[in-house]
């Protein structure tokens, strides 16, 4: 799957995806009942809104009038849908979403819901077992909302037994990798309880007429004693639209912060901390970095894939290093450093946007022994976050704040190796890091307070790179000039999947992105330019390209003043 703006794959994203928005799906298979028909008396169901907006090209519509998830004795029931999918010779392939949306018969036509749900789960494994739920594809489930607000149904006493299908549903997507259970419950509620809010005047009786039914723009919700105008159905499209990408946003929220951890640990591996070698013990007190040392050479973004999100990004980068040079090969340095950054995901009618504080802080230890060159490294940040979000269909806007914490250990091992005017200098790096955010609370503009809970994250990597320096060219007046090379090829060797929990109002569910493995390489040109014995100027460029796409160029700008 394409990675694009997303901190974890997103097998919907398209290719050369620059937004969160930029989502398309392979084949939306649907099985469920007339809330998800194509036509219903000239309303139009919710696939058509997905349609519309380019998320779903093709469709393959499974759904039927009056259909259970229980077996019924006409046949008109989910097992009978997957045997006519089946009698189609439909199949399920990479970036295909699947939507399972029962219940609504069930509640208000059969006498045995514990039936129902064990019938629900029986189709439901079925498709999972034909490849539904498989990687870089999901499976949507879907609660539904309280049928005691039809008109055709209200006083019956069903809110007990929607709640005890939705719960139903909430428990098979915990228990199954892939499988979301998309939360129309806590919509509908929301929307029962300030209709204004999302365009209706009238949530309890039934429209006047067919032209109200029909009409995108009505003010009415119900089209008859249990379905809804064709509004009422665009609601349920955009809350599928709304789940296209909501993980994702969890995961790239997490990778923002984190990418602080790696552009650190950049200006350490680049020189930015470290004074150059020196035969004498000492300190050296180094800036970091004048301008930004992570600024695209000549695009608007960062790669997504190494920073951890897109869109527009302004970063407000620096700190100081101090590099002791202890004798004998020895060196221990600290590094510490701020970065903030901004980012802004905007989508078509919605958006959010991220400021980010970084605290960094490092310590390492270089030591020059047997014609090797080791070096150790710890760092640990962390990250205040405040997010914003605004919904334009809902006219809301929401902010919140929550923190997060990044730490990190690598070894490398080099061997510098000497052939006339220039030094060749192999080396290879063994690292672990981990990240996490602090649960924390947003409000959701469709769900309403929505709690996140997510343990984090972490990653085993390997690199193996050659560094090339040439001799320092004397310039006459103590002044010389350092010009040197350097390409890298990192791997990962272990991702954890990223697990969550969301919570809202009417429940809870779990979560799990799974992360593949990644490959980066990078290309770094660089100088060092020596004014006299304490001060040094040094200017570098690079570029860098991962397996998961995109690729950027950043320009070193920085100075070291040893005493």
């Amino acid at each position: 799957p394409t990675s694009g703006p997303f901190a974890v794959p997103n097998p919907f994203a398209r290719a050369g995806a620059t937004s969160v928005d930029d989502v398309q799906i392979g084949t939306l298979h649907v099985f469920g009942d007339s809330y998800s028909t194509e036509n219903r008396g000239g309303v139009v169901g919710w696939t058509a809104y997905l349609q519309g907006r380019g998320y779903a090209p093709r469709i393959v519509n499974n759904a039927f009038s009056g259909a259970t998830a229980i077996e019924a004795t006409d046949g008109n029931d989910y097992g009978r849908q997957l045997v006519r999918a089946t009698d189609q010779n439909e199949t399920f392939a990479d970036r295909d979403l699947t939507v399972a949306f029962f219940g609504i018969n069930d509640i208000v036509q059969t006498t045995s819901l514990a039936q129902s749900e064990a019938d629900f789960r029986t189709n439901t494994d079925e498709l999972i077992a034909r490849g539904a739920a498989d990687a870089n594809r999901r499976l949507f489930v879907t609660t539904v909302p309280d049928l005691d607000r039809t008109p055709g149904h209200g006083g019956e006493g069903l809110t007990g037994e929607v709640t005890a299908w939705n719960s139903a549903m909430r428990g098979y997507a915990n228990g199954h990798a892939n499988v979301i259970a998309v939360d129309l419950h806590t919509v509908f509620e929301r929307l029962f309880a300030d209709p204004a809010r999302f365009g209706f005047s009238d949530v309890t009786s039934i429209a006047p007429s067919r032209a109200e039914i029909t009409d995108p723009d009505t003010t009415y919700l119900w089209a008859d004693d249990l379905h809804l105008t064709q509004r009422g159905e665009n609601v349920i499209g955009q809350v599928y639209a709304h789940y296209l990408t909501r993980g994702w946003d969890w995961a790239n929220t997490l990778a923002a912060g984190a990418s602080a951890q790696a552009r650190l640990q950049q200006d350490i591996a680049g020189g930015l901390v470290v004074a150059p070698p020196t035969t004498t013990t000492g300190a050296a007190l180094t800036p970091i970095a004048f301008g930004d040392p992570e600024a695209p050479a000549s695009a608007a973004d960062l790669d997504p894939s190494r920073a951890g999100f897109a869109g527009t990004r302004a970063t407000r980068n620096g700190g100081a290093g101090l590099d002791y040079e202890m004798g004998d090969g020895l060196s221990l340095g600290l590094a510490a450093g701020r970065y903030a950054d901004r980012i802004e995901n905007d989508r078509l009618l919605a958006g959010t946007g991220t400021d980010l504080a970084t605290d960094a802080f490092a310590v390492y230890l270089r030591q020059r022994t047997f014609g090797l060159e080791l070096e150790t490294r710890f760092s640990s940040l962390e990250t205040d976050y405040t997010r914003r979000d605004f919904d334009a269909i809902s006219d809301s806007r929401g902010r919140t704040r929550f923190g997060g914490s990044a730490q990190g250990v690598s070894q490398r091992v080099a061997a510098p190796l000497d052939a006339g005017g220039v030094t060749f200098c192999p080396w290879a790096e063994l690292g672990y890091s981990a990240q996490s955010l602090d649960a924390y609370t947003m409000q959701d503009p469709y769900l309403g307070a929505v709690r996140v809970d997510g343990g984090g994250t972490s990653e085993f990597k390997a690199g193996v790179g050659l560094n090339l320096a040439a001799l320092p060219l004397d310039l006459g007046r103590g002044r010389s000039l350092a010009l040197g090379a350097d390409v890298s090829l990192e791997r990962t060797l272990g991702r954890q999947d990223l697990t969550f929990e969301v919570r809202d109002s009417a429940g809870s569910q779990r979560e799990v992105l799974p992360r593949g493995e990644a490959t980066t390489a990078t290309l770094g040109l660089g100088g060092t330019l020596r004014l006299g014995d304490a001060v040094d100027l040094k200017a570098g460029f690079g570029l860098a390209g991962s397996s998961e796409g995109g690729g950027d160029g950043s320009v070193n700008l920085g100075a070291s003043w040893r005493f």
